[in-house]
């Protein structure tokens, strides 16, 4: 019998490659693939003596020094896998597995953004790059890919993060790495990037600070810092930043500056750890207008997360500076009008044409969010016998009524007394879309509750009916501006400030009167529907 022909293995494929070191250490951290896949890149798979041999030879300097001291003691291993591993294939390992980003749980950027990032900096070689918040290298890896031959500066604080940025830089050439905080960097650069860790506040950073703005306006006015003339910043940033009132101060005081050239939506669902929606913004010096666009809608699915693909790339950067359906270009004195809102969709979505339009917040005489009781405190008020007291929860509102089986309380603390509901007030969710409204039925010394994911509005009966501003939020205008006001994605809410800021249809009381008792009969009749249909259910139930 002929003998069995024996195939080379591919010696070039980087997974088989990762595959290879993982069996070679056994029970060793994984991490140490990246030391050792830098070794075999570095020494383009030659074997050296020892890992002292090999610190002399290359001539390591010391910080790499500790991050690769970790396989001193396997130096047989790194020899045989420098026979048997493709040094090419150790050096794409090295540069483009992003393994470890996911398993802790770092927020890397998406390739895309990354992209977008640079696309949108205009960056050109042989200028200054600043990447704060660099994590493992993936704008500066993106940067260099693109054949952009500049001065890189990465800042890291994280260990296991900095360990593979430094690795990485070694093999680029030209990227300097350091462990200092990126808000203490200093000097100027033509081009700066950042992504810091979604949902910090001033606080981390000032603990005696009491100021409750997201961090993410630090690290957008240490971009603006460390500008040179002439020169552009990217900063990613929850889109909360964009609309809070904490963040108010700082919107103002950079577009009264002129520092935000461009405000871009993205896609939500980006990025492999967090359902975190954000925002991209780019900054530079003397801008009298801001680029806004909504990309929100600009991806391509994947089984795990959406992509920015290089179609949407082009498509985004297609309509900077034009009026279309996605974008718009607002002058910083329209900005100001809009109360700095900088959220893109409120600038680039169609606002309903709404006649005789008043702000919500001038039918208003009281707003409150709900009480915020712990659950183990309201199950020792919650009571079997019948009360005064009762509690109003989000799950007791459906179809815009408010159940007539509310629990009862035993007691209510003076405390809590602000948060009980009078009669004829508002009800609205503040999380979770369609938002639910209801009217408040409440007679004699009866006391209402109301949840804290609720918001009691109490408005002025003397200009509007509270059926008509009920029927009016439960329309498709009403709703499409209660839409435009959530934020959030996994879990939609309405800040309560956006809400003051709603336009609602006026016209005589006489005429609100017609629409709210149609409105009221038409419910009515829903509810004795909802009678006729549970009884019906409870019936079926009864065959046996």
């Amino acid at each position: 019998m002929p003998a069995e022909e024996t195939k080379t293995p591919d010696i070039t494929n980087p997974n088989r490659t990762k595959y290879n070191i993982l069996s070679a250490i056994g029970d060793a951290p994984w991490i140490l693939i990246y030391p050792i896949a830098y070794i075999i890149a570095k020494t383009g798979g030659q074997t050296t003596d020892d890992f002292n041999s090999f610190i002399e030879e290359y001539n390591i300097e010391m910080q790499l020094y500790h991050i690769l001291s970790q396989v001193r003691d396997k130096w047989d291993i790194v020899n045989e896998l420098s026979k048997t591993c493709s040094a090419e294939a150790c050096k794409f390992l090295l540069l483009y597995d992003d393994s470890l980003s996911q398993t802790e749980r770092f927020e890397e950027t998406p390739s895309g953004v990354n992209l977008l990032a640079a696309k949108l900096m205009n960056i050109s070689s042989g200028k200054k790059v600043a990447d704060l918040c660099t994590g493992t290298l993936s704008f500066i890896r993106q940067c260099i890919s693109l054949g952009l031959n500049c001065n890189y500066l990465g800042s890291e604080i994280d260990s296991k993060a900095l360990s593979i940025a430094m690795l990485r830089a070694d093999i680029l050439g030209n990227v300097t790495i350091t462990s200092e905080d990126s808000l203490k960097i200093s000097g100027k650069y033509d081009y700066v990037f950042c992504h810091s860790p979604f949902g910090l506040k001033w606080r981390y950073y000032y603990p005696d600070c009491r100021h409750s703005a997201s961090a993410d306006w630090l690290f957008a006015k240490k971009c603006v810092e460390l500008l040179d003339n002439g020169g552009k910043a990217v900063c990613i940033m929850t889109n909360g930043s964009t609309r809070n009132n904490c963040d108010k101060q700082m919107r103002e005081r950079f577009i009264k500056l002129g520092y935000i050239e461009t405000i871009i939506a993205l896609p939500e669902k980006i990025y492999s750890n967090t359902a975190i929606s954000s925002t991209l913004m780019v900054f530079s010096k003397e801008n009298k207008s801001v680029n806004f666009i909504d990309a929100s809608d600009n991806f391509l699915r994947t089984r795990r997360t959406n992509i920015l693909s290089d179609e949407n790339i082009l498509q985004i950067l297609s309509v900077v500076g034009k009026n279309t359906p996605i974008s718009y270009v607002a002058r910083n004195e329209e900005i100001a009008d809009n109360d700095y809102e900088l959220y893109p969709k409120n600038y680039t979505e169609k606002q309903p044409d709404i006649p005789n339009a008043v702000l919500f917040s001038d039918l208003i005489t009281r707003i409150t969010r709900g009480a915020q009781i712990k659950a183990n405190e309201l199950d020792t008020l919650v009571c079997e016998s019948e009360t005064d007291t009762r509690l109003l929860m989000l799950s007791d509102m459906s179809k815009g009524i408010i159940s007539d089986k509310l629990p009862y309380l035993s007691k209510i603390e003076k405390r809590y007394e602000k948060y009980c509901a009078n009669d004829g007030d508002i009800i609205l969710s503040k999380n979770g879309y369609p938002v639910k409204t209801a009217v408040t039925n409440i007679s004699g010394n009866e006391k209402i509750l109301v949840n804290g994911n609720l918001y009691i509005i109490e408005i002025d009966k003397s200009r509007i009916e509270p059926y008509y501003l009920k029927a009016y939020f439960d329309s498709e205008k009403g709703q499409a501006q209660l839409k435009s006001i959530c934020v959030g994605v996994t879990l939609p809410n309405i800040p309560i400030e956006a809400l003051k800021k709603l336009q609602i249809p006026m016209c005589p009381l006489s005429e609100q009167k017609i629409i709210a008792d149609k409105y009221l009969k038409k419910q009515q009749e829903v509810i004795d529907l909802q009678k006729k249909l549970d009884t019906i259910e409870q019936e079926l139930k009864e065959f046996f």
